[in-house]
Order: structure tokens, then sequence, then C-alpha cells
């Protein structure tokens, strides 16, 4: 475990923000938090089988005896473009397959509550989660990759050391709309913020 900024990030997670610049965050056996982005991508022109094959090959090489759980989106910002969504796709694929293979528990949020953990506002601008990685984590980040995976690292620590069972994408809740009943006070306890700091 490792207290950063007023949260505490247990070990044995890998956090992964899925894109081309896919960005990480685990807390090593060592108490050290390891972070960055890694880029799936030599060429313009890769095709997405081979990036998905490159994290497939990054996900064994980094270790996998050392996870238990891995976080991830279950869904991207931009997900409504075609090309997005399925790439986004392909690579939810490799680590659901990587998971599977290596014991791996793995663990899916929304988009929406990575950024209502980070800004309090489930719509907040990259910019914005990615300053509070400095202000809440004492973390300067430079990608917002790496600032999601951090911020995912926190949502899964939170759900592993509270013993609560972890969100997977098959279980999914649905948010009320507008003028669905209990919808702000709903959406704020499905997104974690209560009990969190």
């Amino acid at each position: 475990m490792l207290k950063q900024g007023s949260f505490v990030l247990a070990s044995g997670i890998l956090a992964l923000d899925l894109a081309t610049s896919c960005g990480y965050a685990w807390v090593g056996a060592d108490g050290r938090l390891h972070r960055g982005s890694y880029s799936l991508c030599v060429t313009a022109a890769d095709e997405w089988d081979l990036r998905a094959w490159r994290l497939g090959e990054w996900l064994r090489a980094i270790d996998p005896a050392s996870f238990s759980h891995v976080a991830y989106e279950h869904g991207a910002i931009g997900s409504h473009v075609g090309d997005v969504k399925e790439l986004h796709g392909m690579l939810r694929g490799v680590v659901a397959d990587n998971a599977a293979r290596l014991g791996w528990l793995p663990m899916a949020f929304s988009p929406q509550q990575v950024k209502s953990i980070a800004t309090g506002k489930g719509n907040a601008p990259k910019a914005q989660v990615m300053r509070a990685c400095g202000t809440l984590l004492g973390l300067v980040v430079t990608d917002d990759n790496e600032a999601d995976a951090l911020w995912l690292l926190v949502l899964a620590s939170d759900c592993v050391l509270k013993g609560r069972r972890p969100p997977t994408a098959s279980r999914r809740k649905r948010w009320p709309g507008k003028g669905e009943g209990k919808g702000s006070k709903q959406r704020r306890l499905f997104a974690g913020k209560d009990g969190l700091r």
C-alpha cells in the first residue's frame, strides 16, 4: 500500500487507460508507484491488430505474477465514433484474454466515474483531470492517459481495500436520466464519491 495525497493505493492492481498511448499505473511490491504511458503505435500506418498485439506483449512482459486485479474503463470517451469504439473494444479484449489466462480479476469503471473521483464532475475536461493529479495526489502528469490510469488505480484500490465487490463491464448500472427519481443522489453514490476521502 502507498499513501498518495489523501488516497491509499493498493498493491497488486494494474490500472490501464486503454488507448493508442496506453496509460498505466500500479504500486509495486517495493511500495513504489509505477506510472506513465506506453505507445502501442510505432508508425501512424500501424494496423489496430498490431497495436493490440503490442499491448498483449507488454502485459506479459511487466511481471504479470505481481498482479491480482486489472482495472480499466469499460467505455471510451468518443466511442460514439466507430473507429475509436472498435479499437477500444479490441484492446479490452486483449486485457480480458490476458486477465483470464493470468488469473487477474477484471474491474471495469466508466469514464464518468474516473472523471468524477478526480474532479467531482463526470463530464470534466481532460485538462482538469490532469490538474487534479497535482492537487489531490501530489503528482505531475503530462499525459491524460497516465492521469486516467492513476484515477483508475484510486477507484480500484478503494474497492479492494474496503472489500467491495469490484465492478465488471457486465454489471454496469444504468444511470437514471432526468426526471427518473433519485438521479443526482444515485449518480453520486454510484460514482463512488461517498466515503472515498
